[in-house]
């Protein structure tokens, strides 16, 4: 089995290690949670995945660390402890969409929340699949820009 960062079979580059290849698969259902429903309090993800509180503060402690989780403390409303509830640092990553139509090429850049962050369309000279005009090394530049 090849290493996670071996370079690729063609040489190129290799990708930077993502900070989510490590999540167990309770600290996924906590992500996909909170991607989901956004601003989430303990006891509701407690709810949502099932799990108990030290588990909601054990499983998240590390992701707020990495910064992939914020906490927004609220105003306390009464004696005690202010609520903190989590939610997924948008900006964490970004996501790229690519469409490729009869005519155009469109990509997109979105933070996690799937706010688009740019915007790049080009045009493609034909949709003749023969039609070698155009480089396979600029189709990559094209898509490359937005990022």
């Amino acid at each position: 089995m090849p290493a996670q960062n071996a370079p690729p079979a063609g040489g190129g580059p290799t990708a930077p290690a993502s900070p989510w290849a490590e999540l167990s698969g309770t600290q996924r259902a906590i992500v996909l949670a909170l991607l989901r429903h956004g601003r989430l309090s303990r006891p509701q993800i407690m709810s949502l995945v099932g799990i108990s509180p030290g588990s909601v503060t054990r499983l998240t402690a590390p992701l707020v660390e990495r910064g992939l989780l914020v906490t927004r403390p609220e105003r306390a409303s009464g004696a005690g402890r202010p609520p903190s509830p989590l939610e997924l640092r948008a900006d964490a990553e970004s996501l790229v969409g690519v469409s490729v139509s009869a005519r155009t090429l469109t990509a997109v850049l979105t933070d996690l929340r799937l706010n688009v962050l740019e915007t790049a369309r080009r045009p493609l000279p034909g949709h003749d699949p023969r039609r070698t005009d155009l480089p396979h090394q600029h189709k990559i530049q094209t898509i490359m820009t937005i990022s």
